[in-house]
């Protein structure tokens, strides 16, 4: 028999993933839950999935509103530094993105003089964003609410194992004593009744 050389890529949810980076967020949430069968299992499975595109997603629209706060910057230098040249708009902003101080003292000089903070910068980038946003939380709902029924699943699958082997140690324990007298279990009702 020939050996199949392992896939290093493969789609979950249609998204690619490395397989290494799924097996090994699946060994961890495996260690996590301990599954105790191929049910539990398949739940470790859906976990792991949901694990990996979540923050897929929260680094999505992080991303997407912090580009859309640099649009709405550029777009306030522009308008109120006109005689500034395109290029240094683009500078500023770009140093901005980056968190320098004295681009940041600048910005919030120029923003102050047009009786604006960087709250409105960030108001105007998220009014924009919008929709998108909006998308990539409907995105995340399921994939949450999936992780969620996934650990309400395992939980509800344990106890029904614990209380499949309490009846069954009980069955056993009456079996061994020839009664079903003292017993808390009842006979399920016959048809004749």
């Amino acid at each position: 028999m020939t050996r199949r050389p392992r896939e290093t890529n493969f789609e979950i949810s249609g998204a690619p993933l490395r397989r290494d980076e799924f097996d090994r967020n699946h060994c961890q949430i495996k260690a996590a839950i301990r599954p105790r069968d191929r049910v539990e299992d398949m739940y470790a499975e859906d976990l792991t999935d949901g694990s990996l595109q979540m923050p897929r997603l929260r680094r999505a629209a992080s991303h997407f509103l912090a580009t859309r706060q640099r649009e709405a910057l550029y777009a306030q230098l522009v308008q109120h530094q006109p005689a500034m040249c395109d290029a240094d708009h683009v500078t500023l902003v770009e140093r901005w993105s980056r968190g320098e101080p004295d681009a940041k003292a600048e910005v919030a000089v120029i923003l102050q003089q047009a009786g604006l903070t960087e709250f409105d910068i960030e108001a105007e980038a998220v009014l924009n964003s919008l929709p998108t946003l909006i998308q990539l939380e409907q995105l995340q709902a399921p994939k949450a609410a999936r992780r969620d029924k996934a650990l309400l699943a395992i939980a509800l699958h344990r106890r029904m194992q614990a209380q499949d082997q309490v009846l069954r140690l009980a069955r056993d324990d009456n079996c061994n004593t020839g009664t079903l007298e003292g017993s808390s279990l009842e006979q399920p009702p016959s048809d004749d009744q």
